[in-house]
């Protein structure tokens, strides 16, 4: 049997162009959410990041036996700072010394790092009487929002992240 035009099977380029139009009106409307998301999803990472060396400070400080630190690092800290660094006190030998053992840099301009104070772990894998429950502000700028997490230290060394906390950067 012969198939003839009116058999023929497809769409027309009327209905392919407005599929077309459909899917651009959408990718529209759900771009600005998708960036937000990434965003928050960016300052969310940098926190967990920001955690692990807090607990890894206060690790390596009850391991040892001694004091171990984080603090923020740059050109304009602690206002503005452009990353953090963990150290530790070698008190074994007869000359102490201290040993960085991680150093985190931000590259992206718009992010920074604002701190109220450095975090120093005692052997015991409490803040020391010379920290005072610091907190640091994870901040980014993208555009006219500002996405923000603070980690909070409490004396017992422990740490927590909270969000909605923008204001704090300005």
């Amino acid at each position: 049997m012969r198939c003839t035009h009116q058999d023929a099977r497809g769409f027309s380029l009327i209905e392919l162009m407005a599929v077309i139009a459909i899917a651009v009106i959408a990718l529209c409307v759900a771009m600005p959410g998708y960036q937000n998301f990434r965003a928050e999803q960016h300052v969310a990472a940098r926190a967990n990041e920001l955690i692990a060396d807090l607990n890894a400070a206060r690790m390596e400080a009850m391991r040892r036996g001694g004091q171990a630190s984080l603090t923020s690092t740059g050109p304009t800290a602690p206002d503005r700072a452009t990353g953090w660094q963990t150290q530790v006190v070698d008190a074994s030998s007869a000359t102490p010394s201290t040993i960085v053992l991680t150093v985190r840099q931000i590259t992206d301009p718009n992010d920074y790092v604002k701190a109220t104070g450095a975090a120093v772990f005692n052997s015991l894998g409490n803040l020391s009487t010379a920290s005072s429950s610091p907190a640091f502000y994870l901040c980014s700028v993208a555009g006219a929002t500002t996405h923000a997490r603070r980690v909070n230290v409490q004396p017992s060394g422990r740490s927590e992240i909270s969000s909605n906390v923008a204001a704090n950067c300005q």
